[in-house]
């Protein structure tokens, strides 16, 4: 599948995970160890999650059908990306079912543009829950290729804000669970289960715990509209996957921290353009699925759904696009006016209504190449420092 269709691959790990673990309640619920959780919310209904998406029914039915119960949480050490992948889903389809995807130079210059000063009031959402898909994707721990991320409106314990789900490449990758395994599995269970139902779910998984791709999470809560996007980034640490060192922790706030700034810098980019109505934007339909199959047996949740692909005003060169691309260099203030540098950019008020604090910052400073007389050829540029701190 495309990167596209990243939440029809969410969903269908989504249904995978919930059934595998419906299935195994079933395979030893004759045995003398009962499984250690109780057959309710999403281990019973996984298989209604995906109609009550589209029918737009997932809020009313959340805390019934698919809010896990403690037991489920603890025994199978649940993360809150897990929790809320059916919010997700289910908001995505509600307010817009869009993406957006954009090029290499609009990303790397939205990466090298700081949010320092940037004011919540400042942000201004597309729409309520929209998708950014990456032309270029972004290393994350252990290699994980991270392209894709959900940008919503949600509230956490009554408390408003921007929640940014980031996810992977694995996503690519098909559920081990297939329609296939699945029958033969519903035939040992009709069989009054046992081991060999059981071995036969655990080959599915690899024989043992399977890494499933559920992404990564960041709440930016928003209730104080004067606030500075950095100081709100801190009030909240980032969802970190389990199982990480020290050096994997590192990778993925470094890369959260990016994604961050490229979907928070893309709201404030569109706000530039001659026309900022989104909807004026060229869409176009999502290309349909060649094969298609889900445990469900049901409709693709990506149905109607569009993309829009959103292209840099102001196109690189060669030199920029490899300045751009290498941020690994730090460059001390002494350097400054000593050699060839990148010189990150800044978002800022209107001519005129720089000491309105009530104006919003709608100009763009952009990243650029400082002293490219002092260039030496075949050697990398010093970088910007990136400013974001959202951990």
């Amino acid at each position: 599948m495309a990167v596209e269709h990243r939440m029809e691959q969410l969903l269908q790990y989504w249904e995978m995970y919930w059934y595998a673990t419906n299935a195994n309640y079933r395979l030893v619920k004759n045995a003398p160890k009962p499984f250690p959780v109780p057959f309710t919310g999403p281990v019973k209904w996984w298989n209604q999650l995906r109609r009550d998406i589209i029918n737009h029914d997932v809020f009313t039915y959340y805390n019934e059908r698919y809010a896990p119960s403690k037991e489920a949480i603890n025994f199978l050490n649940i993360t809150p990306s897990v929790l809320l992948t059916p919010i997700i889903i289910g908001k995505w389809v509600l307010s817009s079912r869009r993406i957006f995807k954009l090029d290499t130079d609009l990303q790397f210059l939205l990466d090298m543009t700081s949010l320092r000063g940037v004011r919540i009031r400042d942000i201004q959402f597309p729409f309520d829950s929209f998708a950014v898909a990456l032309d270029k994707p972004l290393v994350g721990e252990k290699g994980r290729l991270y392209d894709f991320i959900v940008a919503s409106k949600l509230e956490r314990n009554d408390v408003p804000g921007y929640y940014l789900a980031f996810y992977d490449q694995r996503l690519e990758v098909p559920p081990p669970v297939t329609p296939r395994d699945k029958e033969i599995i519903e035939q040992f269970i009709a069989k009054g289960g046992g081991d060999k139902g059981v071995e036969r779910l655990a080959r599915c998984w690899g024989g043992g715990r399977l890494a499933i791709p559920f992404g990564t999470g960041h709440f930016i809560p928003t209730s104080n509209l004067d606030m500075k996007v950095l100081e709100a980034c801190k009030l909240d640490q980032l969802e970190l996957p389990d199982g990480l060192d020290s050096t994997d922790t590192l990778q993925v706030a470094n890369v959260a921290e990016a994604l961050s700034r490229v979907v928070l810098g893309m709201c404030m980019y569109l706000r530039t353009l001659p026309s900022p109505n989104t909807s004026r934007l060229p869409w176009k339909p999502v290309k349909p699925l060649r094969e298609f199959s889900n445990l469900a047996k049901s409709i693709p949740v990506i149905d109607e759904s569009t993309i829009c692909f959103v292209e840099s005003r102001f196109k690189l060169s060669i030199k920029e696009r490899i300045a751009f691309s290498d941020p690994e260099h730090i460059p001390t203030r002494s350097l400054l006016e000593k050699c060839c540098h990148v010189r990150s950019g800044f978002w800022h008020r209107p001519p005129g209504t720089g000491h309105d604090s009530l104006q919003a910052k709608t100009q763009w400073t952009r990243p650029t190449i400082v002293r490219e007389d002092k260039y030496v050829p075949g050697t990398l540029l010093k970088g910007a420092e990136k400013l974001l701190k959202v951990m």
